[in-house]
């Protein structure tokens, strides 16, 4: 019986994790169609920020960041934020109510989420998930509400405001604190790994009276060991994140800026448009600090965040490093 439910469960997982996969491959789809269909910035021309008629759209406002949007963030997340404004009147009804106060609302969650991570029972650490989803869903909020009260439709960042520091801030602390509580989850209830060597040959056992070695090996994980894979993945993190606005800065400059000839709006649209450009953008979609944490709750649903730590202690900066100097090379030879 349990082996029918535990079949049944992971089957669930898989169907789960398939139909969200397809989901987000059928919407990269429309964004790129959506991206083709946008206009060159034109001398004295005016363009209306709203790139779309339907403020349910997940590409409404659509901009260079939010082409290197988290898939989650930018085909769920958001969308239910903007329903929610929408439905509520939030940002006009609530005026007392700050973006700043959104964003510290969602530091409370991760703090929850990360006081939850500590325990060994799968069901608290996937409430925990949910926690930090919330968090989450107020960093989309809070961005839309500033958003909303300065009358943008565009999706960028307001970087010559104090919300820009706070939001980052927010954004630090709750992401330290949901990896600190991984930590100590960790530290309390240690990876249990055994390495196994191949069995001794028949000859072996008969030259030695019939004895053998153990089998296999045990490896100990200290706390010292246990904080360094931990830190490695928020290194990962922070170098990530300092790229992904890096390059929204640097992408955005390049391609939104209005052109004083028609020649130049023309190839800045062309390059936009281009292959090389989308595909670069789509990997930081799926390679920026907010993914990569993403891809860390999928990993404790499932039961399997300390294998997933190991495995991108060291590859997650070879592929970090590898799109920065493509983005580089993009930026460099086409622009």
């Amino acid at each position: 019986m349990s082996v029918n439910h535990t079949v049944l469960k992971h089957s669930l997982t898989l169907m789960i994790i398939s139909g969200l996969l397809i989901y987000f491959l059928w919407m990269d789809i429309a964004l790129y169609h959506n991206i083709q269909l946008i206009a060159p910035v034109l001398p004295n021309s005016k363009q209306s920020d709203d790139r779309t008629s339907s403020f349910l759209s997940p590409f409404t406002g659509l901009s260079v960041k939010m082409m290197m949007m988290d898939p989650i963030n930018n085909y769920i997340l958001t969308p239910i934020a903007q329903l929610f404004n929408y439905a509520t009147s939030f940002s006009e009804k609530c005026y007392v109510i700050t973006p700043n106060m959104i964003s510290f609302a969602g530091l409370v969650f991760a703090g929850f989420a990360a006081k939850c991570m500590v325990s060994d029972s799968i069901i608290r650490q996937r409430i925990a998930v949910l926690l930090f989803q919330g968090r989450t869903w107020c960093d989309a909020l809070d961005g839309i509400v500033a958003r909303d009260r300065m009358g943008m439709v565009k999706h960028a960042s307001l970087r010559s405001t104090p919300g820009y520091v706070i939001d980052g801030l927010a954004d630090t602390l709750g992401f330290t604190a949901f990896l600190v509580g991984c930590y100590y989850y960790l530290r309390h209830w240690p990876p249990n790994e055994v390495h196994y060597r191949i069995l001794p040959s028949k000859e072996y056992v008969e030259k030695n009276g019939g004895h053998t070695s153990e089998n296999g090996s045990q490896t100990i994980w200290t706390p010292r060991r246990l904080f360094y894979v931990v830190f490695c993945f928020g290194m990962q993190i922070a170098l990530s994140a300092f790229f992904w606005d890096r390059y929204i800065h640097s992408y955005s400059e390049l391609l939104e800026t209005p052109q004083s000839a028609v020649g130049k709006a023309m190839a800045q649209n062309e390059q936009m448009k281009s292959s090389f450009t989308w595909i670069t953008m789509w990997f930081w979609r799926v390679c920026n600090a907010h993914c990569l944490i993403q891809f860390l709750l999928v990993a404790i649903v499932i039961d399997k965040m300390w294998e997933f730590f190991r495995y991108v202690q060291y590859s997650g900066f070879a592929v970090l490093l590898i799109l920065a100097f493509f983005s580089e090379l993009n930026l460099h030879l086409f622009f």
